[in-house]
This record gives C-alpha cells, sequence and structure tokens, in this order.
C-alpha cells in the first residue's frame, strides 16, 4: 500500500507535473468568473517553473545530497563481504522489446559494482531490485542484472540477486533476509550519489555495517555547477524533480522509522 500511494502521490505533485498542472488550471479559470485567480494562479506556477527550469535550483538541491558521502580510495577497504548494488541501472522495458541490455543514466550502479566484485576476488556480488511497475507486470530488475553480469563472465557461484524489492526500504530488508549480515561484516553499498544517503540510512537501520561507494554522479563538484550554461531548461527541471523526490524520500523514510537519522552521514 505504501509502494502504490507513493507513486500516485509523486506522479501528481512532482515539482515539473504540479507547477505545469497548475498553469494549466489557471489558463483554464480565465475563461470563468474566476479570471483573477486563474491569472494569479498561472503567474505564480509560470515563475516558479521559470525558475526550476532556468536557474541553478537543481543544483542547489541535488549537490547536498551527492556531497554527503565521498567515494572511498578502493585501495583502503579492506576485506569486504560484499558489494551491494541498488536496482535502477537496468532499462527492462527498452531490453525486452530491442534485445541488447540496457543501461538507465544510473547504469555505474551496476558497472561500479561489477568492477568491485572483480576487485575483491573474496567479496559476493548483490543485486537488489525487482520490477517498479506499479501493477506488478515488469521485468524484475534483477532478471535482467543476473544476465549482465553472467555476459560480462562474472562467476555466477559469487552472485546473488534479490528480485522482489519495489522500494529502497524493500532493497534493505529483502537483501538482508538474502545474505544475513553478521556483525563486523563491511559490505559496500553502490547507488546513485544523490540517493547514497537515504540508502545508507534504511541498509544501517537493517543491521548492514557500510562502506558507502557512490556513482552517476549528475554534478562535478565545483563551482562550474552553479554557472554551467550547458543545462537545457528540461534537464534542469528533471535535476529539481530528481532532488525533491528524495528530499522528500528522506523525510518520509525517517518519520516512518525506517531510518534513524533525516540525513544520514558518514561515520567517523
Amino acid at each position: 500500500m505504501f509502494f502504490i500511494a507513493s507513486k500516485i502521490g509523486w506522479l501528481l505533485f512532482q515539482p515539473s507535473t504540479f507547477l505545469i498542472a497548475s498553469m494549466l488550471i489557471g489558463l483554464c479559470l480565465l475563461v470563468t468568473s474566476y479570471a483573477a485567480l486563474g491569472r494569479r494562479l498561472f503567474r505564480i506556477a509560470g515563475g516558479a517553473l521559470a525558475i526550476c527550469a532556468l536557474t541553478p535550483m537543481g543544483v542547489l538541491l541535488i549537490r547536498p545530497l551527492e556531497d554527503r558521502f565521498p567515494e572511498p580510495p578502493v585501495d583502503q577497504i579492506l576485506d569486504p563481504a560484499g558489494v551491494i548494488a541498488l536496482g535502477g541501472a537496468l532499462d527492462g522495458a527498452l531490453t525486452r522489446a530491442r534485445g541488447p541490455i540496457a543501461l538507465t543514466n544510473a547504469g555505474a550502479r551496476a558497472t561500479e559494482a561489477l568492477a568491485l566484485g572483480y576487485h575483491f576476488p573474496g567479496a559476493r556480488l548483490v543485486f537488489t531490485g525487482g520490477s517498479g511497475d506499479p501493477a506488478g507486470q515488469g521485468v524484475p530488475e534483477g532478471d535482467l542484472a543476473a544476465e549482465f553480469f553472467s555476459k560480462l563472465g562474472f562467476p555466477p557461484d559469487r552472485t546473488t540477486i534479490e528480485r522482489k524489492s519495489r522500494s529502497t526500504f524493500e532493497n534493505a530488508i529483502f537483501t538482508r533476509e538474502l545474505v544475513k549480515p553478521k556483525p563486523g561484516q563491511r559490505w559496500i553499498l553502490v547507488t546513485s550519489a544523490f540517493h547514497m544517503p537515504r540508502a545508507v540510512g534504511v541498509f544501517e537501520k537493517a543491521g548492514f555495517d557500510l562502506t558507502p561507494f557512490p556513482v552517476a554522479y549528475f554534478t562535478s563538484g565545483n563551482s562550474s555547477d552553479y554557472w554551467n550554461c550547458t543545462f537545457a531548461p528540461i534537464t534542469a527541471l528533471s535535476l529539481v524533480d530528481i532532488a525533491a523526490k528524495e528530499w522528500i524520500g528522506l523525510t518520509v523514510y525517517w518519520l516512518t522509522g525506517r531510518s534513524d537519522s533525516f540525513f544520514p552521514r558518514p561515520k567517523r
């Protein structure tokens, strides 16, 4: 129920959808007795949309997320029990439609986890991700991950695939059921940099001792992010949507007890 509610809620209230819908409602009101309200709504929503699409608003929202956990030097990670890659890296619908395995813009979750698996020959490679289709008809991403790792020659006996999870919270719970982490075991967690704080919160709550390994950055991490004019308006607006969803996710996970901290930080 939580999963369905979150999908519907986000569909209706993600910033881009909400602001465009508000502008359209404002336009419709212009031909009614509420024309003054319509003009006000159109101006406010249009102004907010312009700010999101034409300013570094997305960068301001996503940089704190991406900067929260620095990437650790690989040679300083000692004997991990496994490498856990979160889903979102593989496009199931496009893969089944066209044939070759298709990576999303978060494909580094799978490729970097695979590289770490090869770097640490004693570590288990774990992929966690099911289908995000609310109707349950989509291809489980875990199936694609198993095929992807196999095609690239990773030993199947070192691979664990979790295929049921539909959210970050379920990633942590179902992965815990599969690998049964023990106290003192170190697990490398691989996910997109903007998503790492929320992922760390739920996986630590589930009992994992983590080394976060962020990948798939949207920003470069320096001042050029704030004046880079190569971001098209659609891309800038998309960045606002991604960051807003993550901040909302952090808030909801904290308020519902899925994470012990609103904004998890690296352990010292």
